[in-house]
């Protein structure tokens, strides 16, 4: 198999985006390289380079750094600048098991891009909050031993050497603004379901009350407690009203109006003579011949 054909078999294993080593090897001048090819290649040597910071020296380290800064472009820009204090850092070894997992947790978020950072220190401390009191011990006995490597995560040691709640990151000073971001909107979601709430159940207490009261008021307090709740009970407690002597029997059409406004109170006037036909105890009416 030539050369060239190896080439050609070799294009969809690459995305029909040939490695530059592979078409320097053909003889052919380089493909032009759009900017965002550029970025892309960029950040998946830079991906390499974080994978393996922490097992190369410094001085391979330094140099790997400084190769990668001259042509660095996109996102992964600042990624790379954000790795430069770690250049000389040289990790201790630690015979505290306390000390050695604090140390582990820096070296792992160091390399992290920053947004990505930020995520894992706080599910880590979120994690880990059962075991507060000895990621504390195992912090301070970093920073006695170990300040250079410690330096390099400031906002974890700053929230561990506080030993406040993990609810309470967000009030840390040294933590990014992405990390308080997020406590605060949970802090808000949280608060504002108990807002909701709270009309719902004080709702709900009322009515409560209010068919207790209805359940057991006295009989003398029906029309001002129907009134106070607003009570549609469709047979009012007539008026009281002083005796009145009839002045002469009722006819059956004047019986049928007096029911009639019985059941329409308080919407309907009073009729003649009702209170004459509710004093002689509400006969029924004569009939006219």
């Amino acid at each position: 198999m030539t050369a060239r054909t190896a080439f050609l078999h070799a294009l969809p294993g690459h995305g029909f985006v040939p490695p530059e080593a592979d078409v320097a090897a053909l003889g052919a001048p380089a493909l032009p390289v759009t900017p965002a090819q550029a970025a892309l290649r960029f950040e998946a040597e830079a991906r390499r380079f974080a994978a393996e910071f922490w097992a190369l020296d410094p001085a391979a380290r330094a140099e790997r750094w400084n190769a990668l800064a001259a042509r660095a472009t996109g996102g992964a820009a600042v990624w790379l600048r954000e790795l430069k204090p770690g250049l000389k850092v040289v990790p201790l070894g630690h015979t505290d098991p306390r000390v050695a997992e604090v140390a582990g947790v820096v070296r792992r978020l160091f390399v992290l891009r920053p947004r990505v950072r930020a995520d894992c220190r706080v599910r880590w401390l979120a994690d880990e909050a059962a075991r507060l009191p000895q990621l504390v011990r195992g912090a301070r006995g970093l920073l006695r031993d170990d300040l250079p490597l410690a330096r390099l995560e400031p906002s974890l040691f700053d929230w561990l050497n506080s030993g406040d709640a993990p609810e309470r990151i967000e009030r840390q000073t040294g933590v990014e603004a992405r990390d308080r971001w997020q406590a605060r909107r949970a802090w808000v979601d949280r608060w504002s379901r108990r807002a909701l709430l709270a009309p719902a159940a004080l709702l709900a207490v009322l009515l409560v009350v209010a068919v207790l009261t209805q359940g057991i008021r006295p009989a003398g307090r029906t029309h001002a407690l129907s009134t106070a709740f607003g009570s549609r009970d469709p047979s009012p407690v007539a008026p009281v009203a002083p005796p009145v002597a009839p002045t002469g029997p009722f006819s059956g059409d004047e019986v049928f109006v007096f029911q009639s406004y019985e059941r329409c109170r308080p919407t309907c006037p009073m009729p003649a003579r009702y209170d004459e036909w509710v004093a002689a105890g509400r006969p029924r009416g004569v009939r006219t011949p």
